[in-house]
């Protein structure tokens, strides 16, 4: 069982008896949830640091042992839950200055950066039939951006604060807003049904 807390730890317990089998304690909170990433080993974590410059960052543990593989330092906070998928091979983050984040599972590397206009704070979710990943934003759009180039595809903007994960059902998306409404988008276009 692998949890995580606002002290800036993050947790291992066996599953059939709940004995610690470690704990990461790098951070000085988390609001992330952390993303399993099985065969490449891996834990995958966004984390916050009480520091100037570098107040957070996405991190890599592995998994057996929590001991840190790489970590990508931003400047501002990360509430974001990383996603990771095996077919696409890349670990996609929002963080709180507006930023989607394409990174190498491996070493962490920046593959591409999408300005989105504001804060992420869900989880992105890929769509892997159009190669793209799907975020919602807190200026209230909806974005769909390209796996290979880090690009647009299209954008919505909605009425409100999104701070949910966009769910993708066939070729329907849906997003709710902090103003209690539910939008389903057609996932090529982006045209609000």
């Amino acid at each position: 069982v692998f949890f995580c807390n606002y002290e800036g730890n993050v947790y291992c317990l066996k599953a059939d008896t709940g004995k610690e089998q470690w704990r990461f304690v790098g951070a000085d909170q988390i609001e992330s949830s952390p993303c399993l990433a099985p065969k490449l080993g891996m834990l995958l974590i966004g984390l916050q640091h009480a520091l100037p410059r570098r107040r957070g960052s996405i991190a890599a543990l592995h998994l057996p042992t929590g001991e840190k593989i790489w970590e990508f330092a931003v400047e501002g906070t990360v509430h974001a839950s990383p996603n990771y998928d095996d077919g696409i091979g890349l670990v996609a983050c929002g963080t709180d200055d507006g930023t989607l984040l394409a990174l190498d599972p491996m070493t962490g590397k920046l593959l591409w950066q999408f300005a989105a206009g504001g804060a992420i704070k869900g989880t992105a979710t890929f769509d892997i039939t159009r190669h793209a990943v799907l975020i919602g934003t807190f200026d209230g759009s909806i974005h769909s951006v390209s796996l290979l180039s880090g690009t647009a595809r299209w954008s919505v903007k909605t009425d409100n604060v999104i701070y949910s994960t966009p769910l993708l059902v066939g070729d329907d998306i849906y997003v709710t807003t902090i103003d209690k409404n539910l939008y389903v988008l057609n996932a090529d276009s982006g045209k609000v049904l």
